[in-house]
């Protein structure tokens, strides 16, 4: 007599799989905010530091420049290691890097500090999420990764902000509360798909297909300019405007005067 399989026994291995492609967002979403807390602090930084502003745009500028070096080389990690391992390789650097601004005493500290953030969000978190949808719907992947990536880069500022102008220690409680949000994500790391396949890890080489160069072009273009937009309306900007009337806005906040 050959038994049928259960269908009931299906749903909790879907819920199961649900649950762990939510666990992968959350920790993309959290991951993207951390990088976005320093944004608001940078005038609290020049201010206990005493660095020039083309210093503030170098810090700022370090995140970017850890990422892009980093997308190439750890891009294509979920598809050799896994979701699980990808997850902790994004999440660590992430802790440390938040303790680093934490701690910060100095220029460089920050430096490191952005340099590590930059290493967490380097793509391989955003590629493990996609591995791990549990339908191996790559487009609703794509899309849920998108609300986090967005989602948790507007964020950022926000939560860093509010705490700098309601909260004491500015310049350290913002990545508290980071590391406190970090926490579920590493504790459910874990519980993510391991590998699957059995493919060896080599750095990609960016490359677009002849057959959609120009619409890619196209749409590349837009994003650059988007992407554009938050940078120039942020800290470094009116920094560098040399008139002096941004610089005395700054001091005149409250988290200036208890740094």
């Amino acid at each position: 007599m050959i038994e049928e399989p259960v269908a009931g026994c299906a749903v909790p291995a879907r819920l199961g799989g649900r649950v762990r492609f939510a666990a992968a967002a959350y920790a993309l979403a959290v991951l993207v905010l951390g990088t976005g807390l320093p944004t608001p602090l940078y005038a609290v930084y020049q201010a206990r530091f005493g660095f020039s502003d083309l210093v503030v745009s170098l810090v700022f500028a370090v995140y970017c420049g850890a990422l892009v070096l980093a997308l190439p080389l750890f891009g294509p990690l979920a598809d050799a290691v896994g979701p699980r391992r990808v997850a902790v390789f994004g999440l660590v650097p992430a802790v440390g890097g938040a303790a680093l601004l934490a701690l910060a005493d100095g220029v460089g500290g920050l430096y490191a500090g952005r340099a590590l953030q930059g290493l967490a969000a380097s793509g391989a978190l955003t590629a493990g999420l996609v591995r791990a949808e549990p339908d191996g719907d790559r487009e609703r992947a794509s899309a849920v990764a998108s609300i986090a990536l967005c989602g948790g880069a507007g964020l950022g500022p926000v939560l860093a902000g509010a705490l700098a102008q309601y909260a004491p220690a500015p310049r350290v409680l913002c990545y508290v509360v980071e590391t406190g949000l970090l926490a579920p994500a590493l504790s459910g790391a874990p519980t993510l798909p391991g590998r699957t396949t059995r493919v060896r890890w080599r750095p990609a080489r960016p490359r677009v297909p002849a057959a959609i160069r120009r619409p890619f072009l196209a749409a590349a273009s837009i994003s650059a300019l988007a992407w554009a937009v938050p940078p120039a309306c942020s800290r470094p900007a009116p920094a560098s405007a040399g008139d002096g009337r941004a610089a005395r806005a700054w001091p005149s906040w409250p988290w200036d005067r208890r740094s």
